[in-house]
């Protein structure tokens, strides 16, 4: 149920929604809501009508943010007639953006991180030691000198054999784990006093995802570079023409 001054509406914009009761100047009105059109169109006016009886049309906040919607609008429509429909991009070009960006369309490597926690540095760097000389990292987590459980440091650094993206692993971790091979074991103190043991036992290279899975987002990206550049040559013609005069120190 909507109520709304009668006359924001003409009559036949009520055409199939039943006027409950009726002032002269206020209509109740039974608007559908799967009617979305007129749903849209009558939220903006009673909007607008609760603002101007509050009186927030009259604050300098409001009367900002009306004029920068407008530039905002005005700029958008500029662009769209003027710089726009200069902007071209063939799909050699496109391609071309892709061959020399591939790295920008690459997976992360990842890695298979298992880790355990030990009571000193010295029987971390021990067992990782001997699991570089082939020593079963089963046996390790079982058997090696200084074993700290999980249980008794909250809080510790654990991977438990799942795959990580290596850029989305902690900085201490990554450079630990750089360069690493898959079967190999390093170790690191994470600063709150913890002795990290770190097993990789598999090692996932970095993968490019195909031409065909990411063009749409190549030529997006492109055509955004080449909107900005050519707005900005735009902008600097205008400035060999025309007089610049900049209105707020902020800007100088």
């Amino acid at each position: 149920l909507a109520v709304i001054e009668r006359s924001v509406f003409l009559p036949t914009l009520f055409s199939g929604h039943t006027i409950v009761d009726a002032a002269p100047d206020v209509a109740y009105i039974n608007t559908p809501v799967g009617n979305p059109i007129f749903r849209d169109m009558l939220q903006r006016r009673v909007l607008r009508l609760e603002a101007v009886r509050q009186g927030v049309a009259d604050t300098a906040d409001y009367r900002n943010r009306v004029a920068n919607f407008e530039r905002s609008t005005v700029f958008e429509q500029w662009m769209k007639m003027v710089l726009e429909p200069n902007v071209k991009l063939s799909a050699e070009e496109v391609r071309d953006y892709y061959r020399d960006h591939r790295q920008d369309y690459s997976s992360s490597e990842m890695l298979r991180v298992h880790s355990l926690l030990f009571d000193s540095p010295k029987h971390a760097a021990a067992a990782a030691a001997k699991i570089n000389r082939g020593t079963d990292f089963a046996w390790i987590r079982k058997q090696a000198e200084g074993l700290v459980t999980p249980d008794s440091a909250m809080d510790a650094p654990t991977f438990d054999g799942n795959i990580f993206g290596r850029s989305s692993m902690p900085e201490t971790v990554q450079r630990a784990t750089a360069g690493i091979d898959a079967g190999k074991a390093t170790t690191y103190q994470d600063g709150r006093g913890f002795n990290v043991l770190l097993y990789v036992s598999e090692v996932f290279p970095p993968r490019v995802q195909p031409f065909e899975e990411v063009k749409d987002d190549v030529a997006g990206k492109l055509y955004s570079q080449r909107l900005t550049e050519a707005l900005k040559d735009y902008a600097d013609r205008l400035r060999r023409h025309y007089l610049v005069k900049i209105y707020d120190p902020a800007l100088m």
